[in-house]
């Protein structure tokens, strides 16, 4: 009877225990990396006896940085860059680091928690910004695997057409900042626009579609693992940096500063191809984000 009464005693501590940690509201944008981790921290966070409600699938990144603000959200992930020029674009000294992965990452973290006690925890070493891949069997030939190379190519003669979107060819900061940066230039009549997303160009890489060989993805792209390509790598940093990272609102960590400890161990091995191998589960196997997320939280050792 005394054991009956130990153990249920013992089992309502637990329960209270776990109460206790109450609820935390996680929020996502509206695309497939953003529910992979919003599912990921959710997953995480209920492991430890968190009650989470979600609020997926918010839209742009104004809507879900405004819910966070008005404390509708307790967190959610958000990309360096995406807060850098939208969130804080009259910040001179910011939009200076715009392209650097580390200090961008510094100062952001330390003026958004002293102006809004919004706070910036383990970034991911991934960088989704835009990109261009080739083949494989193009770089190979070709000995193409940065932009330095690709501007040698193009110099020695070698022909390239680009599948691209609208925006990627009529913003001066993605294809215009390439070739500014580098000092090759991509005539526009061999550009396919071929529409907004990253699937169509990368499977147009993929296919030679049109006489295509490279294309518009963005580092983190699920294509690129499916169909084997190769990101060509941005030395100079032409593109502005976009590190997934959790921001959580300071009064949430002050009362469970733990959080910030169980939420960068997975942040910190999110690099460029573990995403994409992520999100290729999902955008090109068609697996659930939910599902996703739990294998990769199985295989750190979060879940059981």
């Amino acid at each position: 009877m005394r054991k009956t009464i130990g153990l249920l005693l013992l089992g309502f501590m637990l329960g209270a225990a776990l109460a206790q940690k109450g609820t935390v509201t996680i929020g996502s944008k509206n695309f497939t990396e953003q529910f992979i981790l919003g599912e990921m921290m959710a997953q995480a966070l209920e492991a430890q006896g968190f009650k989470v409600n979600r609020k997926f699938g918010l839209g742009g990144s104004t809507v879900a940085r405004e819910a966070l603000e008005a404390g509708e959200l307790d967190m959610y992930p958000e990309y360096t860059g995406t807060a850098i020029t939208v969130f804080f674009s009259k910040n001179a000294e910011l939009q200076a680091l715009a392209h650097d992965a580390e200090k961008g990452y510094e100062l952001l973290k330390q003026v958004d928690a002293e102006e809004n006690n919004l706070h910036w925890l383990c970034p991911a070493p991934a960088n989704n910004t835009w990109a261009l891949a080739v083949r494989r069997d193009f770089a190979e030939a070709n000995n193409v695997f940065t932009h330095e190379d690709l501007a040698r190519y193009l110099a020695e003669g070698g022909q390239v057409t680009l599948a691209a979107n609208p925006e990627f060819v009529n913003r001066s900061d993605a294809l215009e900042a390439f070739e500014r940066t580098y000092g090759y230039k991509i005539p526009r009549e061999n550009v396919r626009v071929l529409g907004q997303g990253s699937y169509v160009t990368a499977q147009a890489v993929a296919n030679r579609a049109g006489g295509v060989n490279l294309g518009v993805v963005y580092g983190t792209d699920g294509t690129i693992g499916a169909f084997d390509l190769v990101v060509l790598k941005d030395t100079k940093g032409a593109q502005v940096v976009f590190r997934p990272t959790p921001v959580v609102r300071g009064e949430l960590l002050e009362q469970h500063p733990e959080i910030e400890a169980l939420l960068c161990r997975i942040f910190k091995t999110l690099d460029d191809a573990t995403l994409a191998r992520l999100n290729g589960r999902v955008d090109v196997d068609g697996e659930r984000p939910e599902d996703v997320a739990r294998d990769y939280l199985k295989e750190l050792g979060i879940l059981n």
